[in-house]
Formats: structure tokens, C-alpha cells, sequence
């Protein structure tokens, strides 16, 4: 299975998120890379330093998961290349007005770059109590797009983990977090084998939940 997490502009959380839902699928034994296409090569960079065992994509290997963490422009060739090969596009975005702009035109390009792909929009930087972040729901149907229901909310814990720190930087309630957000993912597809694995993520997440 191939997931891209896409956006339209820097600093939405593409990296972060790509990087979470690899380590979460990872943790629960499954064979996971990342193939970064963005030129800063963030996510490589983080994996290197954290020492993950989630790969770095080497062309014609086979992996359960492949994620992909395109560079912030849907003009892009690279971007292109991921979009076209993705099972499922996820469009990350900040829970600010001025975020949500981006989205309708992300998804869009999305859904007509690659009609059999499953897209839905991530919530990032959710900050949990306030006025926005309970307005989130409210301005998704506004969009009249599809989204998924984890968000990630705005913790420090997370750009350490970015940043280098790896999986096990990550307190209980942030290994919890990305579980459900890498098990809602494989989730959307149809295929009975990804139902599996799914399965599979869900009872290890748990377990994460239980030992992080």
C-alpha cells in the first residue's frame, strides 16, 4: 500500500505526519519506507538520526507500506509521480483559517490527478480547548470534503520526534495518536488483505498505548 501526504504549501506538517504514521505502522511489525521526495529531505534526515528501522525506499524493493512525503508545491514533478502511485492521499493542513484556504485546491488536484485514490484531509497542529480547534469539524463540512477524524494535536513532542528524537520520544498519549491515525489510514481501502493488517496495527497499537 501506498500512502502520500500531500500539501500545497510549507510548514502544514507533511513531514511529521508521514514520519508518525510509518513509525506507527513500523511498531506494529509491518515492513515500512518512506520515500522522500521533498528536496530538504527532512524525513531522511529524522530517520537517520533517530536510528528508526522504518527504510528508506530503494526502487524495485517490496515493502508492506510505502509512504511518501512530497515537497510542498502540487506544481511539482515529484509530487505528481507520488500522487499518481498512491493508494490513498492524505492533505495535511493547519487548523487556521488561512490553512483551510489551501485545502479545497489540494484536494482537487489530488482527485483529479489520480481518480482511484481514497483522499482525505489531516488536521495538524490541532490546539486542543480552543475556539478553532472546536470550529475544526465545523470548517471541514464548510469545504465539503472528506476528513479524517484523528488529528494531531500541537505538542512540542512531536517536532522533537521530527526533529531526530525517533518513536520512543513519544509519551503514551502521542504513540496512541499515531496508531489511530496510521490504523484509519490502511483502513480506507476495500482490499481484505489491508483489512488484515489493520487488524494487526490495531492490536499493536494497543499494546503501544499500554507500554508507551
Amino acid at each position: 500500500m501506498k500512502i502520500a501526504f500531500l500539501a500545497k504549501k510549507g510548514g502544514a506538517g507533511k513531514t511529521t505526519s508521514s514520519l508518525l504514521v510509518a513509525e506507527a505502522l513500523r511498531q506494529a511489525g509491518n515492513h515500512v519506507a518512506v520515500q522522500d521526495f521533498d528536496k530538504q529531505g527532512s524525513s531522511t534526515k529524522s530517520l537517520m538520526h533517530s536510528q528508526s528501522e522504518v527504510e528508506i525506499a530503494v526502487p524495485k524493493n517490496e515493502y508492506t507500506y510505502i509512504v511518501f512525503d512530497t515537497p510542498p508545491n502540487l506544481e511539482h514533478s515529484a509530487t505528481l509521480v507520488a500522487v499518481r502511485e498512491a493508494d490513498v492521499i492524505v492533505v495535511v493542513t493547519g487548523q487556521q483559517v488561512v490553512d483551510f484556504w489551501e485545502v479545497t485546491e489540494a484536494v482537487e488536484f489530488a482527485e483529479k490527478t489520480n481518480p482511484r485514490a481514497v483522499v482525505r484531509v489531516l488536521v495538524n497542529k490541532v490546539k486542543n480547548g480552543t475556539i478553532l480547534a472546536r470550529s475544526v469539524d465545523e470548517s471541514i463540512m464548510a469545504l465539503k470534503v472528506k476528513a479524517l477524524q484523528t488529528h494531531i494535536p500541537d505538542r512540542q513532542v512531536f517536532a522533537h520526534f521530527v526533529g531526530g528524537g525517533g518513536w520512543n520520544v513519544l509519551d503514551r498519549a502521542a504513540q496512541v495518536v499515531a496508531g489511530k491515525l496510521a490504523l484509519e489510514i490502511v483502513s480506507l481501502t476495500n482490499s481484505s488483505s489491508l483489512g488484515r493488517m489493520a487488524h494487526a496495527t490495531a492490536r499493536n497499537g494497543e499494546a503501544v498505548g499500554e507500554n508507551g
